[in-house]
Protein backbone atom coordinates (compact mmCIF):
# COMPACT_ATOMS: atom_id res chain seq x y z
CA UNK A 1 0.00 0.00 0.00
CA UNK A 2 1.11 3.35 -0.77
CA UNK A 3 0.70 6.26 1.24
CA UNK A 4 0.29 9.45 0.29
CA UNK A 5 1.76 12.76 1.30
CA UNK A 6 -2.14 14.10 1.68
CA UNK A 7 -3.28 11.27 3.61
CA UNK A 8 -0.61 11.60 5.65
CA UNK A 9 -0.78 15.38 6.23
CA UNK A 10 -4.71 15.10 6.97
CA UNK A 11 -3.45 12.36 9.85
CA UNK A 12 -0.89 14.73 11.29
CA UNK A 13 -3.30 17.68 11.22
CA UNK A 14 -6.47 15.97 13.16
CA UNK A 15 -4.05 14.77 15.91
CA UNK A 16 -1.93 18.18 16.24
CA UNK A 17 -5.92 20.11 16.34
CA UNK A 18 -6.81 17.34 18.84
CA UNK A 19 -4.09 17.72 21.40
CA UNK A 20 -1.70 20.92 20.56
CA UNK A 21 -2.29 23.57 22.13
CA UNK A 22 0.17 27.12 21.64
CA UNK A 23 2.28 25.77 24.33
CA UNK A 24 3.06 22.39 22.71
CA UNK A 25 1.65 18.82 22.73
CA UNK A 26 -0.79 18.70 25.44
CA UNK A 27 -0.31 14.71 25.42
CA UNK A 28 2.36 12.31 23.55
CA UNK A 29 0.71 11.69 19.44
CA UNK A 30 0.13 8.07 20.81
CA UNK A 31 -1.99 9.26 23.76
CA UNK A 32 -3.95 12.00 21.68
CA UNK A 33 -4.58 9.09 19.51
CA UNK A 34 -5.96 6.99 22.34
CA UNK A 35 -8.27 9.79 23.73
CA UNK A 36 -9.63 10.80 19.95
CA UNK A 37 -10.50 7.05 19.30
CA UNK A 38 -11.97 6.97 22.83
CA UNK A 39 -14.32 9.93 21.75
CA UNK A 40 -14.86 8.46 18.68
CA UNK A 41 -16.36 5.43 20.27
CA UNK A 42 -18.56 7.35 22.20
CA UNK A 43 -19.84 9.51 19.33
CA UNK A 44 -20.39 6.01 17.81
CA UNK A 45 -22.29 4.83 20.69
CA UNK A 46 -24.32 8.04 21.17
CA UNK A 47 -25.09 8.36 17.28
CA UNK A 48 -25.35 4.65 16.83
CA UNK A 49 -22.47 4.35 14.19
CA UNK A 50 -21.51 1.22 15.23
CA UNK A 51 -17.52 1.78 16.15
CA UNK A 52 -16.54 -2.17 15.35
CA UNK A 53 -18.29 -1.62 11.75
CA UNK A 54 -16.54 1.49 11.19
CA UNK A 55 -13.53 0.06 12.17
CA UNK A 56 -13.65 -2.94 10.06
CA UNK A 57 -14.81 -0.65 7.22
CA UNK A 58 -11.88 1.34 7.47
CA UNK A 59 -9.73 -1.72 7.76
CA UNK A 60 -10.74 -2.55 4.42
CA UNK A 61 -10.16 0.66 2.76
CA UNK A 62 -7.17 0.68 4.42
CA UNK A 63 -5.96 -2.79 2.67
CA UNK A 64 -7.63 -1.70 -0.18
CA UNK A 65 -5.36 1.04 -0.94
CA UNK A 66 -7.09 3.98 0.19
CA UNK A 67 -10.50 3.18 -1.90
CA UNK A 68 -12.50 6.74 -0.32
CA UNK A 69 -15.90 5.57 -0.86
CA UNK A 70 -18.38 5.77 1.99
CA UNK A 71 -19.56 2.53 3.89
CA UNK A 72 -22.26 3.77 5.91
Amino acid sequence: MTVTDDQLARAEKALQLYGLSEDGWRRTPSENLQELLVDLMRWCDATQHGFDRQLGAARKRHAGAGDRTSTG
